[in-house]
């Protein structure tokens, strides 16, 4: 089916559901639709831009632009550039028109179009004005597009100039339940009032160095000027009016005072703030953007170089909806930009979560041909991080063609930035490691992570990827790292340096069939590592030695535990003498290339690793405790997930 045959038929679908409602629809072309709707008994209108592209399959994402005063949404339809990025973007756009009144402005009578943004504006209704509720007007248009075409709720995002930057202001208080952005242009809140949105959402604020408002010149105000307009009361430019917006801000949103700038002064500066305090709802931000040579218009990148569209949403698109306060327990998918690229991760809060208390943060990589979700469902470590206070995180990697067996297929693949990749040529792979620091920047925003206890953990693929590059690359950033599944996690003949020597776990399987495969035998390998090692002294070189090299251990300082009927532990010391500059090799009997969840295999991994794990943190301050192994008949505590049919080996600390 073509795309205009699409959009033709889902104009049809929303004409013919309306129909009853009392609603006018009427197809304008190229993907432009004209809705006239009744809110109060009062014709409302909106015009909708269908991109091109749309699928009816995937949930996309909605914009409004709302206009300034005098214009109409058609007006702002066919200017500025937002349905032409819509396009590009794949995102549905709507741009309602708001009622025309008589005003008092400044003392001078008008007629003229404006968006109630009363109490707090600037100009007054005349007498017998009947004001519109446009917050209700804007619930609806929301609710009319979601039920005719496919929008993804968790992204709808509202953008406003003039006028319609005091009515995105309101609406980022009024409608922040359902808004999962804002950016206001031009004009803001007026009134120094404090309001308490429903939810605190990123906010983006946006004023040119010559915009003294509509039709009023003065001064080009200095770049220079900026951080002190923006953080002094009482300087004459623009009668303080800088201070006001950003202390608005501030006030509504808990934001912390102290500030960043950042861009450049030949074009655009950028003061960015963050929240006062972290945990549920804290997802956000606040940016002011000081435009050099910028009057009262709305730049597209043809009336001014600051192509505010483009820049708008590609900050807009960060942010996702997120009630957070209702999530615990559930799972929270994200969505976030990474080198112009979707990337997607999975958050589990666990169910006693509690916003004022600093909690440990574990990141989980799959496998090959797997993605976050997946390992979110079945892995095992919501159940321990509901009853321990953790915080998971369960990223997905992107499809790559790569070379197994001699053929070549598409799969889910970690760059883990090594020679031993078996990529196909002539690929761009994105960089994995700024995929991580953007979770890892996006998490320490949204909820309140203890910075001295984030781990990394990955199985097969995500086991080379945690090793040979969140171990090596991220290491001045997480307390410790575990790699699961096959013989090795860090290349061979090549010596990795992290930037601190942090403590390292390699856990496999004696039939892990990838080891075998390597090996070329069947069945599998001996438990004990003096057997092992022994009767195969290349596994030696590929298990142990890399991790010798590259974190300095010292091969000779090594003690045993375990029994060969379940698991075996070797615990090397590093040469450094620190307490997390430590080494655990760990064999598991009759494990396959799986990750241990108890109910694949009697072991149950992610108690034992996170025992291990919480030992150490960032700041070497940690003291190691010595554990034996103790095996569970049934579940021995409330760590372990519901059932009573599966045995469960885990650690535990000698009575």
């Amino acid at each position: 089916m073509s795309i205009k045959l699409s959009i033709s038929i889902l104009f049809t679908a929303l004409f013919s559901s309306t129909l009853s409602t009392g609603q006018s629809v009427t197809n304008l072309g190229n993907g432009k639709i004209k809705v006239i709707t009744k809110v109060d008994g009062v014709n409302r209108e909106y015009f909708i831009h269908i991109p091109a592209k749309y699928d009816s399959s995937k949930a996309q994402p909605l914009v409004f632009m709302l206009h300034g005063t005098g214009a109409d949404g058609e007006a702002y339809y066919n200017a500025y550039g937002w349905t032409e990025l819509g396009d590009i973007e794949g995102f549905i756009s709507v741009f309602p028109s708001s009622g025309r009144y008589k005003i008092n402005d400044n003392g001078e009578p008008k007629t003229i179009t404006k968006w109630n943004t009363q109490p707090d504006a600037d100009w007054t209704f005349q007498s017998g004005e009947k004001p519109l509720d446009d917050i209700k007007f804007l619930r609806q248009v929301m609710d009319e597009v979601r039920s005719s075409f496919k929008i993804d709720a968790k992204r709808i995002y509202l953008n406003g100039f003039s006028n319609g930057g005091q009515m995105a202001a309101k609406c980022s208080i009024e409608m922040s339940d359902v808004l999962a952005a804002v950016c206001s242009n031009a004009s803001s809140f007026f009134l120094d009032t404090t309001y308490r949105p429903k939810r605190n959402i990123p906010v983006l604020y946006e004023l040119g160095n010559k915009d003294y408002g509509p039709g009023n010149t003065g001064p080009e105000v200095p770049m220079k000027f900026f951080d002190s307009l923006i953080s002094n009361v009482g300087i004459s430019y623009l009668n303080g009016k800088h201070y006001r917006i950003a202390n608005n801000y501030i006030r509504n949103f808990n934001l912390k005072r102290e500030h960043i700038i950042s861009g450049d002064s030949s074009l655009a500066l950028v003061a960015t703030y963050q929240p006062n305090n972290a945990g549920p709802g804290t997802g956000y931000e606040f940016k002011y953007i000081f435009i050099k040579g910028l009057d009262h218009q709305y730049p597209n990148g043809k009336i001014h170089p600051y192509n505010a569209p483009i820049i708008h949403w590609n900050w807009m698109k960060q942010f996702v909806l997120e009630d957070s306060t209702s999530d615990q327990g559930k799972k929270i998918k994200v969505v976030t930009k990474v080198e112009n690229v979707d990337r997607e991760y999975f958050i589990h809060l666990p169910a006693n979560y509690d916003s004022t208390k600093a909690l440990p943060m574990v990141v989980f990589f799959h496998g090959g041909g797997h993605d976050g979700e997946l390992m979110y469902n079945i892995s095992g470590w919501n159940a321990v991080a509901d009853t321990a206070g953790i915080i998971m995180v369960y990223p997905s990697s992107l499809k790559y063609c790569v070379i197994e067996d001699g053929v070549q297929q598409i799969l889910s693949q970690w760059n883990n930035g090594h020679s031993g990749n078996t990529f196909c040529p002539n690929q761009i792979l994105k960089d994995d490691v700024l995929f991580i620091n953007t979770i890892l920047q996006q998490m320490s925003t949204r909820y309140k992570i203890d910075a001295k206890k984030i781990y990394t953990i990955g199985f097969s693929n995500g086991g080379e990827f945690a090793a040979s590059r969140t171990a090596i690359e991220l290491s001045d950033k997480i307390a410790a790292s575990i790699s699961c599944g096959g013989g090795g996690s860090l290349p061979r003949d090549t010596v990795l340096i992290p930037k601190r020597k942090l403590p390292v776990m390699l856990m496999f399987g004696n039939k892990d069939d990838r080891l075998l495969k390597a090996l070329k035998i069947t069945g599998s390998v001996p438990m004990g590592f003096n057997t092992l090692y022994t009767q195969y002294p290349v596994l030696y070189f590929a298990q142990v030695k890399p991790y010798v090299n590259s974190f300095a251990l010292d091969e000779n300082n090594y003690t045993t535990m375990g029994d060969t009927n379940n698991i075996v532990t070797a615990m090397y010391k590093g040469k450094s003498g620190k307490a997390e500059n430590v080494f655990w090799n760990v064999e598991v009997k009759d494990l396959e290339h799986e990750y241990p969840n108890g109910k694949n295999h009697p072991f149950y991994a992610a108690p034992y690793h996170w025992n291990w794990m919480k030992q150490y943190t960032l700041d070497g301050t940690s003291s190691p405790v010595q554990y034996v192994l103790k095996v569970n008949n049934g579940y021995g505590s409330g760590t372990y997930p519901p059932g009573d049919t599966v045995h469960i080996w885990s650690i535990a600390a000698p009575s």
